[in-house]
């Protein structure tokens, strides 16, 4: 009885032995496939433009407007100028003072521009201080696709 267990033991150890040397030898399951098309790349969306809200804008007119600077860069491509609006708030005593300015000549080239887009005030002069400024930035490419950038911060309003 033990010779016929050491025996099976035997067998199933040059067995397992042999079917270790041979899976190498088999061929791969990749090599045996019909070679596929490269994946296609999904489409490309446009660059989303950089807006960046300059620290200071200047009074104009005693208060009737403000001059705030921004930084922008939209990828080349588009097929008309990029649409800038910039849009400020500031608390004057108990109200609110509220302007907006636009610049519809953004060239977009991928090249960093520095703009000053003029603010008017709507209903009520702005003065020196705290002011709170919204830009977005709107391009539009070939594809029918259009993109915008926004920035938002605090800013300070000041005399020249």
């Amino acid at each position: 009885m033990i010779r016929r267990s050491w025996s099976r033991t035997a067998v199933a150890i040059l067995l397992g032995t042999a079917l270790a040397a041979a899976i190498p030898l088999m061929p791969a399951v990749g090599k045996q496939s019909p070679p596929q098309s490269p994946p296609q790349s999904p489409p490309q969306s446009p660059p989303v433009p950089v807006v960046k809200i300059g620290a200071r804008a200047v009074l104009q007119a005693r208060g009737a407007a403000i001059i705030v600077p921004v930084r922008v860069t939209c990828g080349p491509g588009a097929t008309e100028p990029g649409f800038l609006v910039v849009q400020v708030s500031q608390r004057v005593g108990n109200r609110i003072a509220v302007g907006s300015g636009t610049l519809s000549n953004v060239s977009c080239n991928g090249d960093l521009q520095r703009v000053r887009v003029p603010t008017l005030a709507q209903n009520r002069p702005f003065r020196r201080g705290v002011a709170f400024a919204v830009a977005n930035l709107f391009v539009c490419f070939p594809t029918g696709e259009c993109v915008n950038g926004t920035d938002f911060r605090e800013i300070r309003i000041v005399r020249r």
